[in-house]
């Protein structure tokens, strides 16, 4: 074996140690999971492993995936999985992205105001009528009181309390969350094992490894400050260049680009509508 093929191997059986833990946790079988993976690689292959100038055939992907002809048409006749859309966010989500970013909705120090639950201006019914379409200011609110990200407050008032869509009661939202981020980190990492180092995405980490226990839960609440101010700064100026949230935004084409903090981008396609 060779040692790339040795290092994936290595490499692979790491990372699904977590995946592994969670499918178990949530009763999904190893047979099930086999056949996730089957479909997986056929998908794959016959995205992004075509040979130019000729269609994709069942041969093709049952030679470079190494399951039978019958096994792949099996596969490829089966109803599409509803998958999590890779690049889309929420109506809640929507809602809190421009509560955080437009100017409207801030206050002079540019904090998320406390706003009136109904009004024309600067309210919340006006915010979800300008991110959320025909969804009612309501449904929104029961939503975001649900997942734990607002809250009603005195005389009709309605408060942010988180700095993003953080479904902290909702299991199922946040399995979907992690899908999607993890899927950008090893596109990531996959585009950085494959490019030259002219091209290379940033990916960093800083750990130690002999840290006193007294120090994890200072530098937990440390990192998640300057994480979140971070990532606050960012989601500003990327709301400003985002011809959706600012239609008055110059330039041509849509990509998808973020931080994670480790850079990620795609080009926009048919699974990245946003909904």
């Amino acid at each position: 074996m060779s040692n790339i093929k040795q290092a994936m191997y290595s490499a692979t059986a790491i990372l699904l140690r977590p995946i592994v833990r969670m499918l178990l946790r949530h009763g999904i079988s190893h047979s099930e999971f086999v056949e996730i993976s089957k479909r997986a690689y056929v998908d794959v292959a016959y995205s992004e492993f075509k040979i130019p100038g000729r269609k994709k055939t069942v041969s093709r992907a049952a030679v470079i995936t190494g399951l039978s002809r019958k096994e792949v048409l099996r596969l490829t006749m089966q109803e599409d999985v509803e998958l999590p859309r890779k690049g889309s966010i929420n109506r809640a989500n929507k809602v809190i992205n421009g509560w955080l970013t437009n100017k409207e909705f801030l206050d002079q120090e540019n904090n998320p105001l406390v706003m009136e639950l109904i009004g024309d201006r600067a309210s919340f019914s006006s915010l979800v009528k300008q991110y959320s379409g025909d969804i009612t200011a309501r449904a929104v609110l029961d939503e975001l009181i649900r997942v734990g990200s607002a809250e009603k407050v005195a005389d009709q008032k309605v408060k942010l309390l988180t700095k993003g869509y953080l479904p902290n009661n909702d299991e199922a939202e946040k399995i979907r969350i992690m899908g999607n981020c993890s899927s950008d980190f090893l596109n990531t990492i996959d585009h950085n094992i494959s490019s030259n180092t002219e091209d290379l995405y940033f990916q960093r980490q800083v750990a130690y490894s002999h840290l006193p226990e007294s120090a994890i839960p200072k530098f937990r609440e440390l990192s998640h400050k300057k994480s979140t101010e971070l990532l606050v700064e960012l989601n500003h100026w990327l709301a400003e260049r985002d011809v959706i949230a600012n239609p008055d935004a110059e330039g041509a084409g849509e990509v998808r680009a973020g931080l994670g903090i480790y850079y990620f981008e795609d080009e926009k396609n048919e699974n990245m509508e946003v909904t």
